[in-house]
């Protein structure tokens, strides 16, 4: 929840074990819900392509909006780290 106190000091946490691949996607229909997805190894964060692609494929098995997950992550990616403290 980003209303909770500590939460840019969990994220700035989480962005150093994580060497950076950290992406944030809000929730849908909630403003203080976020998913923090990360990512550990070579790979680090798939492109806006290949997730958009990833969820085409996967659509028809899932009942919430892939694209616009990938979306939100794919926002998420660009999150201003310099505003907690971190400079990337």
């Amino acid at each position: 929840m980003t209303d909770e106190p500590d939460f840019h000091r969990y994220l700035c946490s989480l962005r150093e074990i994580f060497a950076g691949a950290v992406a944030l996607a809000r929730s849908e229909g909630s403003e203080h819900n976020v998913t923090v997805f990360a990512w550990k190894g070579a790979g680090g964060l798939p492109s806006f392509t290949a997730m958009l692609d990833r969820a085409r494929a996967l659509q028809a098995r899932h009942a919430v909006s892939l694209h616009a997950t990938a979306t939100r992550i794919e926002y998420g990616k660009k999150l201003n780290w310099s505003r907690y403290g971190r400079i990337e």
